[in-house]
């Protein structure tokens, strides 16, 4: 999946949680042009992960729905990490947490958000132990 498809997909659902929302709204979030949004819509729409409606609105469809949700999960999870953990400010935590989403392989992310979430965390302050 394209680092956009990824942007796209967290956008829309953080947006609507599973409801129709206004394609101006996506535009909004994302501080692009309703013509990219449009234009990515009809690639989300080509792969049947998103719907878009009369009037401008879109909606993700099941398989959508379940791909966005996961990758919202993966980027709170990861989002806390560095918040928490890294101790990072919530504005660079969350854009190192999108950076994380688009740059890392599927493997990569999802094994980095069960860490994040486990308890084999390393505690604040504390070295995490390298490998040789």
């Amino acid at each position: 999946m394209s680092d956009a498809a990824i942007r796209y997909l967290v956008a829309i659902y953080e947006l609507g949680q599973g409801s129709a929302i206004r394609s101006v709204k996506v535009a909004a979030q994302l501080g692009i042009s309703r013509a990219s949004v449009s234009k990515m819509l009809g690639q989300l729409s080509a792969q049947g992960l998103a719907q878009k409606e009369y009037y401008g609105c879109v909606r993700l469809t099941p398989e959508g729905l379940r791909e966005s949700r996961q990758l919202y999960q993966e980027l709170k999870k990861i989002e806390c990490f560095f918040s928490q953990v890294l101790k990072s400010s919530a504005e660079n935590a969350r854009s190192d947490a999108l950076s994380c989403l688009y740059s890392l392989s599927l493997e990569s992310r999802r094994s980095m958000a069960r860490l994040a979430s486990s308890s084999s965390a390393p505690a604040p302050g504390t070295d995490v132990p390298l490998r040789p």
